[in-house]
């Protein structure tokens, strides 16, 4: 009798328990996050690199970005849900805007951009933060 239950385990056990990290990005936040990170530029400044001009290190990148205020998971994570929406609204409408320029009206990828876009105005801020909080 115990192989049949150790048959049965190892076959449901194929894949690794879901962690609360797992979870999160299920949540409405989460998928928030994750749509703003593949267009966080359209959205957010973030300082590029600088050239050094003087001393021993000319020509030389100087990285004088601040880590933690980076467009990451972690950084992004720690918004609250209505920030959140606005910045992917604001970047979703940038990047079909800039689409549009390049490729015209009607392509499928602005439709699907456009999709996005409804999806992203329809969010309950309040219900997603709540929803977001159970999962932390």
């Amino acid at each position: 009798s115990s192989s049949s239950s150790s048959s049965s385990s190892s076959s449901s056990s194929s894949r690794a328990p879901k962690n609360d990290a797992d979870t999160f990005y299920e949540t409405t936040k989460g998928t928030m996050i994750q749509k703003l990170m593949c267009r966080w530029w359209y959205a957010i400044e973030w300082p590029s690199n600088e050239v050094a001009e003087s001393g021993d290190s000319i020509g030389e990148i100087l990285d004088k970005r601040d880590p933690a205020t980076c467009p990451s998971l972690k950084n992004l994570k720690k918004k609250n849900c209505n920030e959140l929406k606005g910045l992917l609204l604001e970047a979703l409408n940038k990047q079909r805007e800039q689409l549009v320029e390049h490729e015209g009206e009607g392509t499928s990828i602005e439709k699907g951009i456009q999709k996005e876009i409804t999806w992203a105005s329809k969010v309950n801020v309040e219900k997603a933060e709540k929803e977001a909080k159970k999962h932390r």
